[in-house]
């Protein structure tokens, strides 16, 4: 996580303080963050909603997936 603190203290401070980019980043710092950390519940999670990926799909599929969502 390259922000300071929880991720819940920084998107909210960020969509409090009307930053869509800053808020853009934090919240897709978290995304990579799950990515690394448990690739297959975020590819599993996104397929129960919808989205078709491969099994072992690759980063950028999962975030462009998520970006998508």
């Amino acid at each position: 996580m390259k922000f300071g603190g929880t991720f819940y203290n920084n998107f909210s401070n960020a969509t409090g303080s009307k930053n869509k980019d800053y808020a853009k980043d934090v919240l897709l710092d978290e995304i990579a963050r799950l990515i690394e950390l448990d690739r297959a519940n975020v590819i599993l999670i996104l397929k129960e909603s919808g989205y078709v990926l491969p099994a072992k799909a690759t980063k950028k599929q999962i975030i462009d997936a998520t970006v998508r969502a």
